[in-house]
């Protein structure tokens, strides 16, 4: 027997003999049957393609007919009754279907499974804030007990009057008093003062007079092994104190109990000292105030999930007792007082006659344009994150001395620290020879232009030492020629920085004596391809280096550094061009 299915009918098809045997009396009497139990759930038009089957069947084998014919009459009669107790049957099927779904979702929802299962529940999951509390502690020679430093703390005696030989000892005490690892820098500088005329008639400024010197851990002297132990290396009051480094400081636990760091400073005023120092009668007093203070941000020693570098760039370095909310609509501190823009920051700077000044910019602010922001001496910039947005964006290292009406010129070694101020540049051409060295820190700084400094023809001018890390530099449709452009005798260290969309990303053209040059983790992305090359495509390169003059020697060593092209276009002449103009010197590369 076959079923053959089209559209919504059902068409059975039997042979012929099958039907002969089936419907045979006798023995076979079970087998209709079945088959009257098998029509009786079979639609109507079942019973019809059936019956005309059985018609066939009975016009082939006439001596069954007659007993067909009964059983046909049998079947239809009972098709009939089954037609019409079908619809009554299909209402109450549905119906029990219902309520039997029902009853078995009432039993599922109060059931207890036989199946295996298993749990692991966690309610200890604790989220705790970490704290960063760095606390400063001072000790006077005599004294046992450490106090609390404070804004308006004077560590020094109240009242003493300073004259040659006078010396005084202060312990500086460190203290992570926090759960989280910190890193600090101690600066001692000048914050202001008061200027007087010696019984001579000559202008003078005490702190030309008055030394000191910071030693390392809790020192106990007596006056003469004090100004001895700092005497061969001790600086002018007026030369600015800053811990070389950011210094790590572990919490207190169990496991760590040195939570703390002193050093002990000795300020003295040498007995070399005459009446240069000795104020007239009728003058003002010399009057120093200085400053003492600490910063501290987080260290990269706790983890998450990734590594421990999520805090490698925390910002925010700001003096004792200053904080965001104090600058207002200000964006610059220095020594004591708010400005609403660097440049007036930077004229207060030169202003003061200290050798060496901090500026503190606001975290996050826009400084707005900056074009020509003169340096004539050693100066730290804490830029918190704040950005310049327009101008040339540059520090000019200060020469001439007639280009700004506050910088008076560079008259000694300059180093400029910049840490964590984005869209930065620097500037400088030498038109003068200086026996000077000029020294560019730049830490953490975002999306700088340019550092280019220039020389004065092929006199050896001045020495310049140049150190970058964690920086990126972005070329722009207004300028994308060379990164880093310098001349002058000195050494480039650049390392964990970013160049991209340049004609140059490293352009060193040594033209005095030995210069040595180290990039370390840096990457170059789309450097000197033809798209960022407009001018002189001869010298394109991500890193080119060149010995020009005569005996020069050009040391370039690479580790670690990688050069990236997202398109089609690569650097038009190699990743890394180094030359001898005429044969002139020598390049010694070296890659790790």
């Amino acid at each position: 027997m076959w079923l053959t299915f089209t559209g919504k009918s059902v068409i059975i098809r039997m042979k012929t003999e099958k039907l002969q045997s089936l419907f045979s009396f006798g023995q076979n009497d079970h087998r209709w049957g079945a088959l009257l139990a098998f029509l009786c759930i079979l639609h109507k038009r079942v019973g019809k393609a059936i019956g005309t089957e059985f018609q066939k069947v009975l016009e082939a084998n006439n001596k069954t007919a007659k007993s067909f014919r009964k059983k046909e009459f049998l079947f239809n009669l009972i098709s009939q009754e089954e037609n019409k107790v079908k619809a009554k049957s299909t209402k109450r099927a549905l119906l029990a279907s219902l309520l039997s779904l029902a009853i078995c979702i009432s039993m599922l929802v109060g059931s207890t499974f036989a199946w295996f299962t298993d749990s692991v529940t966690s309610a200890n999951n604790i989220i705790q804030s970490g704290n960063l509390d760095v606390e400063l502690y001072y000790q006077v020679e005599g004294q046992t007990d450490w106090t609390k430093v404070t804004p308006s703390t004077n560590v020094f005696k109240a009242g003493a009057l300073w004259e040659p030989g006078y010396t005084e000892v202060v312990k500086l005490k460190v203290v992570n008093e926090g759960s989280l690892a910190l890193k600090y820098q101690l600066g001692v500088n000048i914050v202001n003062e008061i200027g007087s005329t010696n019984v001579n008639g000559t202008e003078f400024k005490l702190s030309d007079f008055i030394k000191y010197g910071i030693v390392d851990g809790d020192q106990d002297y007596t006056r003469e092994t004090a100004v001895a132990a700092v005497d061969a290396t001790a600086n002018k009051l007026n030369v600015a104190y800053k811990s070389a480094d950011p210094i790590q400081l572990l919490p207190k636990t169990a496991q760590n109990t040195d939570n703390e760091d002193i050093v002990t400073m000795v300020v003295y005023m040498p007995t070399t000292v005459g009446n240069d120092a000795n104020h007239a009668k009728d003058a003002a007093v010399p009057t120093i105030n200085l400053g003492i203070n600490l910063f501290a941000t987080q260290a990269t020693v706790e983890a998450d999930s990734f590594n421990n570098q999520y805090d490698a760039s925390a910002p925010n370095f700001l003096p004792t007792g200053v904080s965001e909310d104090d600058f207002g609509t200000n964006v610059a501190y220095v020594n004591g007082n708010f400005y609403p823009n660097l440049k007036n920051a930077l004229a207060a700077v030169h202003g003061n006659g200290a050798d060496e000044n901090i500026i503190y910019l606001k975290p996050g602010a826009d400084l707005g344009e900056v074009t020509h922001a003169h340096v004539c001496s050693n100066l730290t910039v804490y830029g918190n994150g704040a950005f310049i947005s327009g101008g040339e964006q540059d520090f000019e290292i200060g020469f001439p001395a007639a280009s700004s009406t506050s910088c008076e010129g560079i008259k000694d070694d300059l180093t400029l620290n910049v840490y964590n101020l984005n869209g930065a540049a620097v500037w400088g051409s030498v038109t003068a020879t200086l026996p000077y060295d000029i020294n560019l820190n730049f830490v953490d700084c975002k999306d700088m232009t340019k550092v280019m400094l220039l020389k004065n023809g092929s006199t050896p001018s001045y020495k310049l030492n140049i150190s970058i890390d964690n920086c990126t530099f972005k070329g722009t449709d207004a300028y994308r020629d060379s990164a880093i452009y310098c001349q002058n005798l000195g050494t480039l260290n650049v390392s964990n920085t970013t160049f991209e969309n340049y004609a140059v990303g490293i352009n060193q053209n040594n033209k005095d004596g030995v210069e040595n040059y180290t990039l370390t983790n840096c990457v170059f992305v789309d450097c000197a391809t033809a798209s960022n090359v407009t001018t002189q495509t001869s010298y394109a390169a991500p890193v080119r280096a060149v010995a020009s003059a005569a005996g020069t020697v050009t040391n370039l060593t690479l580790s670690n550094c990688k050069f990236v092209y997202t398109g089609t276009e690569t650097a038009i002449n190699g990743d890394i061009l180094t030359f001898q103009e005429g044969n002139a010197g020598t390049v010694n590369l070296t890659k790790n």
